[in-house]
């Protein structure tokens, strides 16, 4: 395993990027019966999800992310020393 030893580190800036398409738990799932959608969706309080195409990594929405939080910072690419991608 490679490890990494960073020192003096700050965190400067948090940004997140999820796909466009939502999709509606009680709607849209045919998999199980309405009435235990229902009961799981009231349980954990999430009625709608975001869902990417099948052409969308999650690398590519990392980068959608991080272009982002540069631009709204008015940050250089290269004054970046590191990116922490979390999923």
């Amino acid at each position: 395993m490679a490890t990494t030893v960073a020192r003096e580190c700050r965190i400067r800036a948090v940004c997140s990027s999820v796909p466009e398409r939502l999709f509606d738990n009680l709607t849209e799932t045919t998999a199980f019966e309405p009435e235990e959608v229902d009961k799981v969706v009231k349980m954990a309080g999430v009625r709608t999800r975001h869902l990417a195409s099948d052409q969308i990594c999650s690398s590519d929405l990392c980068a959608a992310a991080a272009r982002r939080v540069l631009e709204r910072l008015n940050w250089d690419p290269k004054s970046v020393d590191a990116l922490i991608f979390v999923t």
